[in-house]
């Protein structure tokens, strides 16, 4: 509502709103297109998962892609769920009847064509039995399966209660990333590329010593030295286009 616009941080979405003790269960994250809204729903999760978000709010964080979904027929929550345990004995009742202490992220849910209009509002799902997939995230968005459980929702659109069933939800707008965090976010992507580089130089080093018979004796300290090792080896082009192709 445009009087009760403020800034929120992410760590205070489920925390209790201004004027209020309640804590809103549903939370919508809207936006233009490439906004950064699925980016913040997966960040949210590896937070959780880290141990820096929400770790004394909920037990469990479950990640849905709703994209993906929309690929499947049918399918039961417990199956989602035990997507993330390698032991496929996981406690899914345990886990699920505790559903106050349980968050689920609904990524691009308006993308998909879903059809959860006609649906019966009384109706309850086990989370073992298998459903169509829209029946499935209808009962979890009517609150008539894990009504208690909390809910973070990805959308385009601000009219999205129109076209899927919410329960009081909080609207939050993505604003997008401050100048800082852009830096910081470029910044974290080309570290990663550079130690992908910098592995890559090693084993192609080490390959051509192996092709060639020779013992393994790579003994760069610094990555400048492995670098000028790298131009070494390749002896059949010139320094100039050597250079060009590494850059």
């Amino acid at each position: 509502m445009d009087d009760q616009k403020h800034l929120i941080e992410v760590r205070d979405l489920f925390g209790p709103g201004p004027g209020t003790q309640e804590e809103p269960p549903t939370v919508v994250l809207h936006g233009v297109a490439g906004i950064g809204k699925s980016t913040l729903a997966r960040q949210v999760r590896r937070a959780w998962e880290e141990g820096r978000l929400y770790r004394d709010h909920f037990q469990h964080v479950f990640y849905f892609n709703c994209r993906e979904l929309a690929q499947s027929r049918t399918m039961s929550l417990a199956e989602h769920i035990s997507k993330d345990w390698a032991d496929s004995a996981a406690p899914i009742g345990q886990i699920l009847s505790q559903h106050k202490k349980l968050l689920f992220i609904l990524d691009n849910l308006d993308e998909p064509k879903w059809e959860f209009k006609g649906q019966s509002p009384k109706f309850h799902l086990n989370w073992s039995q298998q459903q169509q997939v829209h029946t499935l995230l209808g009962s979890l968005l009517k609150k008539t399966l894990l009504p208690e459980a909390s809910l973070l929702i990805t959308a385009r659109i601000t009219d999205l209660g129109k076209l899927i069933p919410l329960k009081q939800p909080c609207w939050v707008e993505v604003l997008g990333f401050s100048e800082s965090i852009r830096r910081d976010y470029f910044y974290i992507t080309l570290d990663h590329v550079c130690h992908a580089l910098v592995s890559w130089l090693v084993c192609t080093c080490l390959k051509q010593q192996m092709d060639q018979g020779q013992e393994l004796s790579l003994t760069c300290q610094t990555t400048i030295a492995l670098c000028l090792h790298f131009f070494h080896i390749l002896q059949a082009q010139s320094l100039g286009t050597k250079l060009w192709n590494f850059c």
